[in-house]
C-alpha cells in the first residue's frame, strides 16, 4: 500500500514479477530524509535495476520474499 504522499501525488503502484527478481535486501541507513534513508530501506533489484521501499519490519518482509521467490 503506497503511504500518502504517493497517494497525493498520484504514483502509480510499484509491479514487478516475481521471477524477475534478481535480488532483495536491507540497505544501510543514510543522512538523506527525503529518501527514506533515516531507516534501513528494502532493495528490490530487478532488470538491472535497484528499487527501495520503506516498510515495517523490513528483515520479515525480506524473508518472506525470499521464500516466495524460492516456491518458484
Amino acid at each position: 500500500m503506497p503511504n500518502w504522499v504517493e497517494r497525493v501525488l498520484r504514483r502509480p503502484d510499484w509491479t514487478c514479477e516475481l521471477a524477475a527478481i534478481t535480488g532483495v535486501g536491507v540497505a544501510d541507513r543514510g543522512l538523506s530524509p527525503f529518501s527514506g534513508a533515516l531507516r534501513q530501506r528494502l532493495v528490490v533489484m530487478h532488470d538491472g535495476a535497484e528499487d527501495y521501499f520503506v516498510v515495517n519490519h523490513v528483515d520479515k518482509v525480506v524473508d518472506s520474499i525470499n521464500l516466495a521467490r524460492s516456491a518458484g
